[in-house]
């Protein structure tokens, strides 16, 4: 500027970008770069109102945001959607919601849709505020516009179906988003794979505890009208993100309504026969499959989604009479799926797990005192997946054969408790390798675990899961804020 370049608009967005680079909050110079443009009678454009805009609002100065939208009109220009979509994102960079929504619907009302990247903002303020219907409209405003859902949309709207307890339409949504191709990435796949777990662990929570999802429920507090299945919602959903959608198809016996004559969905038709636990671990590994390495937040809910139910537990549940088993689907097999591979009991809702729980009976009864050195209250296929995660190197290996310390302080509770069921069973398989002379020397070494100082009422099986993660779950919560302004970028 100093060398008289001042005749071009470019070039001040450009020195304003320079302001904004590295998350930079200088926004007095940037305000120094805007007045010395209109000092030099340099016309400004909507993409650099749009820039201000935007940094206004990341340096918390939200007057300032819309004083710049005065001036923008002043100057005879009108709003667009970068000025828009900056404006929506200034509000709520401030908490001001209700300012956002507002400034949503004046642009919609003249015509002007702001940014995809607006709209998942304003619709994940919804998901967290357990309103789906809200997030069902502004999908609907959104598609209806002509902008197609990303995958950041999908993290959003399975989200909103996990905390407002809709976990057989999320997994509808998922295999919609599989569909399309829409592959999660990096931080946005661990959000993803987070909410899905967490939907199926919700699910077989209701079967652990009376009175369902979520435990201790405040009377007033946002889950108290949660009810079941939403069809409407569910309805509005499908229709917007399924091509060929009619409304008015028939209803299917479980009291969904399909938008096909003779259609019938996966989970929202199948929900007495869905295996929640194996829902679970199928998801898991679709993500693996992708190439996710996943946190250890991850496994944790997986692992909790993989525990078995206790047999006390069993003892208090109401008996229920024999239930006639649904019409299979018209649509695909389910033989090879999470659904349909449970049926109604008489005494149960959860079949697999009886199962699992018979098989590990008739083991016990097989096994003399003297062999029974522990039990293992989770699936076996829980056990593998730790083993899995040490050969991948996501958990320290357990090298036997000399001094081991392993550093635990850092791992959620059910994993820690896992790893170390995991490591039991090593070590049992060492003694009797031992016995039976396949091992030429072996000499006992010393095993040390570094743990926090924690209350052991909170790590006994299954009181943890009466807890919540009470210790953890702070730690967890800050972790998840990070992920989730990660993963709105874009």
């Amino acid at each position: 500027m100093a060398a008289g370049v001042t005749s071009s608009v470019q070039l001040y967005t450009a020195a304003i970008n320079a302001c904004m680079a590295n998350d930079g909050t200088d926004f007095q110079a940037a305000f120094d770069i805007y007045a010395t443009m209109q000092r030099n009678d340099v016309e400004p454009d909507d993409l650099l109102y749009g820039h201000l805009i935007t940094f206004a609002g990341r340096c918390r100065k939200l007057e300032v945001a819309f004083d710049l939208i005065e001036d923008m009109r002043a100057s005879g220009l009108k709003p667009s959607t970068p000025t828009c979509s900056a404006l929506m994102y200034a509000c709520l960079q401030n908490n001001n919601f209700a300012a956002a929504r507002k400034v949503y619907d004046t642009l919609i009302a003249r015509g002007v849709p702001p940014h995809i990247s607006q709209y998942n903002a304003l619709m994940e303020q919804y998901a967290l505020r357990y309103q789906l219907g809200n997030v069902v409209s502004l999908l609907s405003s959104m598609v209806t516009g002509g902008i197609a859902p990303n995958a950041n949309t999908f993290r959003i709207l399975l989200l909103a179906c996990q905390r407002a307890d809709q976990a057989e339409l999320a997994f509808e949504l998922y295999q919609l988003m599989k569909a399309r191709g829409l592959q999660p990435k990096h931080n946005n796949a661990h959000s993803i794979c987070y909410t899905l777990l967490r939907a199926c662990f919700n699910r077989i929570r209701k079967g652990w505890r009376l009175g369902g999802y979520p435990p201790k429920a405040e009377p007033a507090g946002p889950y108290s009208a949660l009810p079941g299945i939403r069809p409407a919602a569910a309805q509005q959903l499908l229709h917007v993100l399924e091509p060929g959608w009619a409304p008015g198809g028939r209803t299917g016996s479980s009291g969904s309504s399909s938008g096909w004559p003779g259609r019938r969905h996966t989970f929202l038709d199948n929900t007495e026969n869905i295996n929640w636990p194996l829902l679970a671990l199928s998801t898991y590994r679709d993500f693996l499959s992708w190439g996710y390495k996943p946190h250890l937040e991850i496994l944790d809910k997986l692992l909790a989604c993989l525990r078995l139910q206790l047999p006390q537990q069993q003892q208090h549940k109401p008996r229920q009479q024999a239930a006639a088993p649904p019409a299979q689907p018209t649509g695909p097999s389910l033989q090879s799926s999470p659904v349909g591979q449970a049926s109604v009991v008489e005494e149960v809702p959860c079949v697999k797990t009886q199962a699992i729980l018979r098989d590990l009976a008739r083991e016990r009864r097989a096994l003399s005192a003297e062999e029974r050195l522990y039990e293992v209250p989770f699936d076996r296929r829980a056990l593998d997946a730790v083993s899995d995660a040490i050969n991948a190197g996501l958990l320290p290996a357990l090298k036997l054969d000399r001094p081991l310390t392993v550093d635990m302080r850092g791992f959620p509770p059910c994993l820690a408790e896992a790893y170390v069921h995991v490591m039991m069973a090593a070590l049992e398989a060492r003694g009797a390798a031992v016995a039976a002379g396949q091992v030429k020397r072996a000499v006992a070494q010393p095993v040390r675990l570094v743990v926090p100082a924690f209350d052991h009422n909170y790590v006994m099986w299954p009181s943890y899961v009466e807890k919540l993660y009470v210790h953890y779950n702070e730690q967890l919560l800050a972790r998840q804020v990070r992920w989730q302004a990660i993963s709105a970028v874009g």
